[in-house]
């Protein structure tokens, strides 16, 4: 009895307890805790509500699936990767912003996987809106749509390893679109598709851009000299494949390479741009103002002062350097205000980078000294190689138009001069100037040579070109009718393959031939623009003709010195 008491008593305690126990509020353990490598494959929202959200692994968002973050959550997404295959919506507030951390790191100078949102080729609809990203940035390397980024702030992810320094950059490449606006980054960011970078600010990095059509627009740019990374380019469209871009509207300061470099169609209109080197670090550094490399830009109404180099030009390989600079304020720089050709520097004292052109340089203002002004221009008279500015008429006060206005109309591509400039090579050493206008990918730096083919009566012009997959490429060619030898009908071939629609016309001093095409495959290699005779057998009876007259003329000729050898000896 005593023993079944006891039991019974143990039982009436324990329950009791257990009623203890449910009727009391426990702190709920809060967060989801992701199970590892999962694939969300249903639309799915993470709420303020179950955050702090915790990524042991990575995350897969399926095609055709959405992930919405609504406002206030907070991700700890530790090394692991968001990988987005079909749309990401991060949807933080003003006041309520989504927070991703990381603790990206680097162990034994090895860059172990980062935190990352990565999106795939089939994403969509993708938007990242009032997020801050801490040490993490994210990837859309096959952009086929469009991509918004907006009102984010991006932390610098850098760490130091014994051989340098590393940086996760904010990465988008690809056929698509990106809108990025009202951000603050703290590193670089990487764009090789088209995109409008608009009302950002830049507190040390800045923008890579290639591979598209760019506006850019209206940002507050900052590098740190100091910095690990030295911050060389505020802006750099240095790239062939750069369609063309408007730069307007923005302020620069503290970029030991340059503010601005383009390598491509550009507008480049009312920014300001004040590069302040010291002089150990411009011992070290150009810190230009404006970097044009190989290509013509319109400059207009931009202020540029307390650089190293106002705009510095020059030529690249064979393409060639004719920018149009109008209305702007360059002045109380160190050195120059304006230089053709590339500061002796090792590596870039090659005659290829010298400015074989003269640059049209009129109505800007170069400071108050009318007598010195010319020595702060270094042209044809420093080196006779060189082209010449041709400064005249210059303003005689400074053109207060020449600073950001962002209430002004915004510009447009449509604005940005169309025109590029080759240097062309013929088989007799003549040097020749192709004018191009298109989107197709020239690559000059492998020559482009213009050959004659005296057996077929025709002239080749022949240059290396890109044409990617699925796109719709055009160009039009002026080529001076001086050059061609041979031949009056121009054919385009890309390869072997002729060009799907193309012709011609020309007048007293050119040839124009233009061509459309749309690559069925990736393509890279020689094109060739053949200048065929419309009559060549008429050529060659000519050429027989000739060659037979001047045979018969010199034997005429030995017939009539031996018949007067002949007279004299009798």
């Amino acid at each position: 009895m005593r023993r079944a008491a006891a039991a019974a008593t143990v039982v009436f305690v324990f329950l009791a307890s257990m009623s203890f126990v449910a009727s009391f509020d426990f702190p709920k353990a809060h967060g989801l805790e992701m199970s590892y490598s999962q694939t969300i494959s249903q639309d799915t929202t993470w709420t303020k509500a179950e955050s702090p959200i915790t990524l042991p692994g990575n995350v897969l968002v399926s095609k055709g699936t959405t992930l919405t973050i609504m406002p206030g959550v907070i991700i700890y997404c530790n090394k692991n990767v968001i990988q987005v295959n079909g749309t990401l919506k991060v949807l933080g507030s003003n006041d309520d912003k989504v927070v991703f951390h990381t603790n990206n790191r680097i162990v034994n100078d090895i860059h172990e996987q980062s935190a990352d949102i990565s999106f795939g080729d089939d994403s969509s609809d993708c938007v990242i809106e009032n997020a801050i990203l801490e040490t993490m940035g994210f990837t859309y390397y096959h952009c086929r749509n469009s991509i918004i980024v907006n009102n984010n702030y991006f932390k610098d992810s850098t760490a130091t390893t014994n051989s340098g320094h590393v940086r996760v950059l904010p990465t988008v490449r690809g056929p698509g679109n990106a809108i990025i606006t009202n951000n603050v980054f703290t590193s670089r960011i990487q764009l090789a598709c088209s995109a409008s970078v608009i009302n950002n600010t830049f507190n040390g990095g800045g923008i890579d851009a290639s591979d598209g059509s760019f506006l850019i627009i209206n940002n507050t740019m900052i590098g740190y000299p100091s910095s690990p990374f030295r911050d060389g380019y505020g802006i750099s469209t240095g790239n062939n494949n750069v369609q063309k871009a408007v730069i307007s509207d923005n302020r620069f300061s503290n970029y030991v390479e340059a503010c601005i470099t383009v390598d491509g169609p550009a507008l480049i209109q009312r920014n300001f741009i004040q590069n302040t080197p010291t002089n150990d670090q411009f011992k070290d550094y150009p810190f230009f103002g404006i970097h044009i490399d190989g290509s013509s830009p319109l400059i207009a109404n931009n202020t540029i002062t307390n650089a190293g180099i106002g705009i510095d030009i020059h030529d690249q390989g064979f393409v060639l350097t004719r920018p149009i600079i109008e209305y702007n304020n360059i002045n109380n720089n160190v050195k120059f205000s304006l230089y053709l050709g590339y500061p002796a520097r090792s590596g870039y004292n090659s005659p290829d980078y010298t400015v074989r052109s003269d640059i049209p340089a009129s109505n800007n203002y170069w400071g108050p000294n009318d007598q010195g002004i010319n020595q702060t221009i270094y042209d044809s008279k420093y080196q006779s190689s060189l082209g010449t500015a041709n400064i005249a008429p210059f303003l005689t006060s400074p053109n207060p138009n020449a600073m950001p206005n962002p209430d002004a109309s915004s510009p447009t591509l449509e604005q940005v001069p169309p025109a590029e400039y080759y240097q062309a090579t013929s088989d007799n050493n003549q040097n020749i100037v192709l004018t191009k206008i298109g989107n197709l990918t020239i690559y000059p730096n492998d020559r482009i040579n213009v050959t004659t083919n005296l057996a077929s009566a025709s002239t080749n012009v022949t240059f290396l070109t890109r044409g990617d997959l699925g796109n719709f490429d055009f160009v039009n060619l002026t080529i001076p009718r001086s050059a061609i030898s041979y031949g009056t009908t121009p054919k385009v071939f890309f390869g072997n393959l002729s060009a799907e629609d193309q012709g011609y016309t020309h007048d007293a001093s050119n040839y124009y031939v233009w061509c459309t095409t749309n690559f069925n495959s990736y393509f890279f290699g020689a094109s060739t623009i053949v200048f065929a005779s419309s009559s060549p057998n008429v050529i060659h009876f000519v050429i027989i003709v000739t060659a037979i007259v001047a045979v018969a003329a010199a034997g005429l000729l030995l017939y009539n010195r031996k018949r007067r050898k002949e007279a004299q000896q009798k």
